[in-house]
């Protein structure tokens, strides 16, 4: 009988131990995630103003003692990893320094710190921006980055006002030649930042704050500690071309002024020729000192490279907005999309072309000019990423939650929209078992794509054979045992990605033999 009792006990503990570990693989699963680079940003050496930092010296070092020389000898080296399935990071190799001036313990763990002799940007440095998202902060992260000497360095860092969900650097030209950069959160909000003066700890100012502007935040160089938000009313139609013609204008004498030879303008303006249904909603009332802009989280942003004080946001709300950077005021908004908008890019060469795609799984591409949809493209399946391609200027690639990578043909459909159809411009192949977060077309080559899955899988594809009748060679696999959520390449050396996982790290393909070798970099 006791042993009867002992085995009904025992089952009963094992079936209470099998219980409570579902539970606890339940809650590890839905449990949310920590650490996660959301967002990376590039500012090349050529485009990046000079630090207005002061060089601070240790208890042990004066300013006559030290030699600025030293500076760059000082800072530490990334050191090469022979394992080429090893990926390199900033915080890799970290070894503890007697020159460890403070710890960050509030967005820190044990392998982060900021190094007394690492403060100085030097002119041959880029500069490499990622907006992390802890359990309960968002940060702003800047680091120095220097391939001719091996150099990759965490360099400055800050605590902003929500999670970073996207940024792209603002043109320093438009600033007082400072450099700032555009984040969007979690919230609806999207704050300029000073790269150069992170340690203020809030932006210089936030877009659709009439009474922030740039030049009023800044008096005789030192920054104000409050700024004001003004109540702004929505302009008319009229108003709005006007602004539009002023932003063309400025554009032009600012270009005139740093020295080219022709200047990128507007022709033909027509926006707020008719209104959009966002502006035949219900007006609600205006609070004093509410932000004129989404009311949902902001979830993309894009600079346009040849006029490039207009940025266009993407939002939860449904809704794109096109910004005036130098007036820091809405220009138009665009309600064409029924869900969450997913990705936002203007072209590179053409200037009055912009392309989305939503959560409603379609892709549409405006003439920022006209208040209407140039081009309506349904999608199979939800994107992820996507870009215009480096190599064809109406060539469109765009990825999938179920993995795969369409090539969408739009040069016909640019001045005949109806000669379009799914069947004859869009090609695809399944690339990934699970979402393509990620895609890029490098300029090292512009027939090289690098794709990236959401669970760290990293593939090359030879994009020049791109077809219905043949899908692109696979040339090489990586898997950095990661989860990643960005990838980003820069102009100053090519070759190099960066990948945002649960720190910011890079690859150098010229490393790989096998697309060093194919690409032939």
């Amino acid at each position: 009988m006791e042993n009867e009792e002992g085995k009904t006990s025992i089952a009963i503990d094992k079936k209470k131990k099998k219980k409570d570990k579902k539970i606890k693989n339940k809650n590890k699963k839905n449990a949310k995630p920590s650490d996660i680079v959301s967002c990376i940003a590039f500012l090349s050496k050529d485009q990046k103003c000079s630090s207005k930092r002061e060089q601070i010296y240790s208890d042990d070092e004066s300013s006559e003692d030290s030699d600025a020389d030293d500076i760059s000898y000082k800072r530490k080296k990334r050191n090469k990893k022979k394992d080429k399935y090893m990926i390199n990071s900033i915080f890799q190799n970290e070894k503890k320094n007697k020159k460890i001036i403070s710890e960050d313990l509030i967005i820190s763990d044990d392998k982060k710190y900021i190094y007394e002799d690492e403060l100085n940007i030097e002119k041959t440095d880029s500069i490499i921006l990622n907006g992390k998202i802890y359990n309960d902060v968002g940060t702003l992260e800047l680091h120095i980055f220097n391939y001719d000497e091996s150099i990759f360095n965490i360099y400055d860092d800050t605590i902003i006002d929500n999670y970073p969900l996207c940024m792209d650097i603002v043109n320093s030209s438009y600033y007082k030649n400072m450099n700032l950069v555009a984040i969007g959160t979690l919230d609806k909000n999207i704050g300029l930042w000073d790269i150069h003066s992170m340690d203020s700890l809030e932006p210089v100012c936030y877009l659709g704050n009439q009474g922030s502007a740039y030049d009023d935040a800044y008096s005789n160089g030192k920054k104000k500690k409050k700024k004001r938000k003004v109540e702004v009313e929505p302009a008319e139609p009229a108003q709005e071309m006007q602004e539009v013609k002023e932003v063309q204008e400025e554009s032009q004498n600012n270009e005139t002024e740093n020295g080219k030879d022709e200047a990128v303008a507007y022709e033909n303006v027509t926006i707020g020729d008719k209104p959009s249904s966002h502006e035949k909603k219900k007006k609600k009332k205006k609070f004093k000192n509410e932000l004129q802009g989404h009311t949902d989280s902001v979830t993309c942003i894009n600079i346009s490279k040849i006029i490039p004080n207009l940025l266009c946001s993407g939002s939860k709300d449904h809704t794109i907005k096109l910004w005036d950077l130098s007036s820091l005021q809405i220009l138009h908004t665009f309600d064409f999309h029924n869900k969450k908008i997913n990705n936002l890019n203007f072209h590179e060469s053409d200037t009055n072309l912009l392309l989305s795609t939503s959560s409603d799984k379609t892709l549409k591409i405006y003439d920022i000019r006209k208040n209407q949809v140039g081009l309506d493209i349904e999608l199979d399946s939800t994107p992820e990423s996507t870009i215009w391609s480096k190599a064809n200027d109406y060539t469109i690639y765009s990825t999938d939650i179920h993995g795969y990578i369409n090539k969408i043909d739009i040069r016909n459909a640019i001045t005949t929209p109806s000669s379009f159809s799914n069947k004859n411009n869009i090609v695809k192949f399944k690339a990934f078992d699970t979402s393509c977060i990620s895609l890029l077309n490098l300029e090292c080559n512009t027939n090289l794509g690098l794709a990236g899955s959401e669970d760290g899988i990293i593939k090359a594809f030879d994009f020049s054979k791109f077809s219905e009748n043949e899908h692109p060679p696979l040339i090489y696999t990586r898997n950095v045992k990661k989860n990643l959520f960005f990838m980003k390449d820069n102009t100053d050396w090519p070759h190099v990605v960066f990948f945002g996982c649960d720190n910011l790290y890079d690859w150098d393909l010229k490393e790989c033999e096998e697309i060093s070798k194919h690409f032939k970099l």
